[in-house]
């Protein structure tokens, strides 16, 4: 579920998405990178990220990501107590490449 429009969160979605549109995608790629890595290792992204914020003390509230156009999974993020067992939205990768075919 998506935070309430105009609510402080819902605020703080736009600013993320529209950071992550204007660096071509760069903290979803880093995501995707971190997660490869540690497949290949034999880790889980999920648990890896859960022990980091356990160690620096930050809550531990986690939310699934989809894309709003594919439904895709595209892991946690983390979130407010209360929202853990909602959804957020983003656009993948694949999405992305269509809707800028679309609008150039």
């Amino acid at each position: 579920m998506l935070p309430e429009p105009g609510s402080q969160g819902w605020e703080n979605m736009v600013d993320f998405m529209r950071a992550d549109l204007d660096s071509d995608m760069a903290y979803t790629k880093i995501e995707i990178t971190a997660r490869k890595i540690l497949k290949e290792e034999g880790r889980d992204f999920n648990e890896e990220f859960k022990k980091w914020r356990i160690e620096k003390n930050k809550p531990v509230y986690d939310m699934k990501v989809k894309c709003s156009w594919c439904g895709l999974d595209m892991g946690i993020k983390p979130c407010d107590k209360g929202q853990q067992d909602k959804i957020s939205h983003s656009i993948c990768k694949s999405c992305k490449i269509e809707i800028e075919k679309e609008i150039t």
